[in-house]
């Protein structure tokens, strides 16, 4: 008598984790953005996304934009649910997705821009106003060992609250919005003896920073 194997060819492996010490910290300390359809060419994939001169290619050509030194969380994601039928209570349509992270609002103390009274940081008052009118970028955040990849354009919207209390430092705000039905998808920060180093280094990403000299101090002429 034959026996008869069932195989589910469409199936996905399930990878059995018997090293519990290997976990991840929470906490997103680095975000970036990317312009649509950069993602899956030849020099930005699934293979690339952790070295360092790819993602200084892709802010060199203004096609992205990394936001280091965040603190941001992630909320999972929440199911959008359709009807069901048979014997199913609902059916899973989607899913819905947001981010929430802040960062300092800082001034440089350098008056070395185009805005008369502006110095460089608060010019990212700007570039936030621009972004949140933006409907074709993707977003990316960063964890301790990992680069989490949105599979679709996200939304952003940012606030500056200012508190009245002196003891509050002032902080950028944003909420990310994305709607797809696959969880983000992560993608190691260290691969093949390279690390992306650009989300976590500022020199290593802006060396012309007004508060950065080769001494690693701040200088008291541009940021006192």
């Amino acid at each position: 008598m034959s026996s008869i194997i069932f195989s589910n060819c469409e199936a996905q492996d399930y990878f059995y984790d018997c090293c519990a010490e290997n976990t991840s910290e929470g906490r997103i300390s680095a975000v970036a953005w990317v312009r649509r359809g950069v993602w899956g060419t030849p020099v930005f994939n699934e293979s690339s996304i952790h070295v360092d001169s790819v993602w200084q290619g892709i802010v060199n050509r203004n096609l992205g934009y990394i936001i280091q030194d965040v603190r941001g969380q992630y909320d999972g994601s929440q199911a959008v649910e359709g009807a069901g039928y048979g014997r199913s209570i609902s059916r899973l349509q989607g899913r819905t997705h947001q981010v929430n992270y802040s960062h300092l609002f800082t001034w440089g103390g350098n008056s070395n821009t185009t805005g008369a009274g502006l110095t460089l940081h608060e010019h990212n008052v700007d570039f936030y106003s621009w972004l949140n009118r933006q409907n074709n970028y993707e977003f990316y955040f960063v964890t301790e060992h990992h680069i989490w990849r949105a599979e679709r354009p996200a939304m952003s919207f940012t606030q500056i609250p200012i508190s009245e209390s002196i003891e509050n430092t002032i902080e950028f705000v944003v909420t990310v919005k994305w709607a797809a039905k696959n969880l983000p998808t992560p993608y190691l920060k260290c691969s093949n003896g390279l690390c992306a180093r650009v989300f976590d280094d500022c020199e290593y990403l802006n060396p012309a920073s007004p508060c950065w000299n080769p001494n690693n101090s701040v200088s008291a002429n541009n940021c006192s």
